[in-house]
């Protein structure tokens, strides 16, 4: 029954990346993504057993994701600003050490940050201010 809850998960997924990534829903679309992400899904389940991976809760990734509406909004209007004031930004380093591919989705996810370089233990990222909800959250 696990094995058909996580196929199933998989598949809600993927279909709801497929038709986020249309320009416009048709039901032809819609069936296209639902019979598409149906082998999709049995693969990733696949790969998960084979790579051995175990899905573990990460409450912190939460806060990360409870960040990001708010940021986005913060921070769509501070670039707004600063392109009208034709400011320049300011890059940095954080300091990141593991889940690098999480936390830089995370940055880039956000308006106001763009990650420029991703090194061994740091990302570079090229920002507007202070730093932001999101860059607050990860580097807690």
């Amino acid at each position: 029954m696990a094995g058909v809850f996580e196929v199933t998960t998989w598949w809600l997924v993927l279909a709801a990346l497929w038709i986020a990534s249309l320009t416009t829903v048709t039901w032809q679309e819609l069936a296209v993504a639902a019979v598409c992400s149906v082998p999709c899904a049995l693969v990733a389940r696949k790969a998960r057993h084979v790579l051995d991976v175990r899905w573990k809760r990460a409450p912190r990734w939460l806060r990360w994701v409870a960040a990001l509406p708010g940021a986005v909004v913060q921070e769509t209007l501070l670039v707004w600003r600063q392109a009208l004031r034709r400011r320049d930004g300011e890059t940095r380093e954080i300091e990141v050490g593991t889940r690098r591919a999480v936390i830089v989705a995370m940055l880039s996810a956000s308006p106001g940050t763009v990650v420029v370089n991703d090194r061994q233990s740091t990302v570079v990222v090229h920002a507007f201010g202070k730093p932001g909800p999101v860059e607050r959250a990860v580097t807690r």
